[in-house]
């Protein structure tokens, strides 16, 4: 069963809603978070405002993780001991070269498949999909091995602003893809429940070529 949240990126109070089913997806008491960082973060300058936020949600227990400079094998056996993996944003390409590298992927899919939560920003969220191409709209480079997490069978595109431009790009690349993309504003996303679908905040699908509004809580089964 999957236990999937995608945000473009946590806004508080905007995101407070799907913050809440972090809740519904974890039965036991306290939450516990494990924070994976997109690239090393020595002054955890990234990671101390992320604490805080899970804070305001009454989550005290949020660790640092990372699959760069400071990955550590046992890390492993430590990540196994938390609910919920937050993904991280960042350099996308990079965050998946490293995940790559320290079979960090194997690891995340695995556990997320055994029923781990997972929690995607930005780049994190794209990770979480068949493959980080879609980063080709950001004018951002890909990797020679694109493939992602594969949790999923469509795109997600964060910070998403309703412009002729940018919406061009995505049906052209909806084309390409053969796969439907949500794209959502800062403080939108979407929870994905074993095959429920449940915006937050609204988004707009792409999907070969072709553009449909998708309304709050709409989506597919």
């Amino acid at each position: 069963m999957r236990k999937i949240i995608l945000y473009s990126d946590q806004i508080m109070p905007a995101s407070f809603a799907m913050d809440k089913a972090i809740f519904g997806f974890v039965k036991e008491r306290p939450v516990r978070i494990a924070y994976v960082a997109s690239k090393t973060d020595p002054l955890r300058k990234y990671f101390k405002p992320k604490r805080e936020y899970y804070a305001q949600l009454g989550i005290a227990d949020v660790a640092y993780f990372d699959f760069d400079r400071e990955f550590r094998r046992a890390q492993y056996e430590e990540m196994a001991n938390y609910h919920v993996f937050h993904l991280a944003g960042g350099d996308t390409n990079y965050f998946l070269t490293s995940l790559r590298k320290t079979c960090g992927l194997r690891f995340l899919r695995e556990n997320v498949s055994a029923g781990k939560v997972l929690v995607g920003v930005s780049a994190g969220a794209i990770i979480a999909g068949a493959d980080i191409r879609i980063c080709s709209v950001f004018n951002e480079s890909i990797e020679q091995d694109p493939t992602g997490l594969s949790l999923f069978d469509f795109e997600f595109f964060p910070h998403y602003c309703d412009c002729e431009g940018t919406n061009c790009k995505l049906r052209r690349y909806s084309m390409d893809s053969h796969r439907k993309i949500y794209a959502c504003a800062d403080g939108n996303g979407l929870v994905l429940d074993d095959a429920k679908i449940r915006f937050f905040g609204g988004a707009m699908c792409f999907d070969n070529g072709l553009t449909t509004p998708v309304m709050p809580g709409g989506g597919d089964d």
